[in-house]
């Protein structure tokens, strides 16, 4: 713990601290409604931080994001309405599959030097090609919408992500303080300093002797497997997914 803030000024951790109570108090002060908004604030926190791993750490745009909150979110839907998976070991597949979409595109972009504008427009496209075939797939319902069913909101299950916004709430702060941690444990490892020497000059990171192109890989398979993890809490909390609503920019929150 001593050494997740290592090099944080104390005053900073006094004020993560403090922050951190009050979340943890959140629902036994606010509504059901302010609830619902801080939800949805620390859903959009999670997923800005798995964004980051890519943007802000390894320089590479990525504006067609949203693909692998729908892969990985229709990936454990599926799972758990017809075969009775629960979300937690669907969860597992729904990370692989993102992380196996992130690897292609990030090898037929790095290997081909794709990168800059053309890299965020083939983002954009792979996630266009995600909704259109989502949109005629019609075993997780097409574009008529995949639903899950609603359990009674009188007893939480949080194996099953079955329950009332309270329950959601916990998750997702556990899953955001999770994804703050991480990032701040990545961008202080090797990993993390290679990744902001490929931001700052690619050119001169390559000079250096670092494999960018292995790097740059690592950033797009986590940042992805990431991502599907609130793809997986979308479809849980919304209970429903279209994929005019998944695979687009406001998929992140709406």
């Amino acid at each position: 713990m001593i050494r997740l803030f290592a090099g944080v000024p104390r005053r900073g951790v006094v004020l993560l601290a403090a922050l951190l109570v009050v979340l943890l108090a959140a629902p036994w002060l606010a509504n059901d409604y302010l609830l619902t908004v801080l939800i949805i604030i620390l859903y959009s926190a999670y997923t800005g931080q798995a964004w980051n791993v890519m943007m802000g750490f390894a320089g590479q745009l990525s504006l067609g994001h949203a693909i692998y909150v729908g892969l990985g979110g229709y990936a454990a839907a599926a799972l758990y309405v017809h075969f009775g998976v629960g979300p937690w070991i669907g969860l597992a597949a729904a990370i692989a599959i993102a992380m196996a979409c992130g690897a292609v595109i990030g090898f037929l972009a790095f290997r081909f030097g794709v990168g800059g504008v053309y890299f965020a427009i083939l983002t954009i496209a792979f996630a266009e090609f995600a909704r259109i075939g989502f949109d005629h797939f019609g075993w997780v319902g097409g574009s008529s919408g995949f639903f899950l069913p609603v359990a009674n909101y009188t007893r939480n299950d949080l194996w099953n992500l079955r329950g009332n916004p309270t329950m959601f709430y916990y998750v997702m702060l556990a899953l955001t303080v999770a994804a703050f941690g991480l990032c701040h444990v990545l961008l202080r490892s090797r990993v993390g300093y290679y990744w902001q020497a490929i931001r700052e000059d690619e050119v001169a990171a390559r000079s250096l002797g670092i494999n960018t192109f292995r790097y740059k890989m690592y950033a797009v398979v986590i940042s992805a497997g990431m991502t599907a993890v609130a793809g997986v809490f979308f479809a849980f909390y919304y209970n429903n997914l279209f994929p005019s609503r998944c695979f687009t920019f406001r998929a992140r929150s709406s």
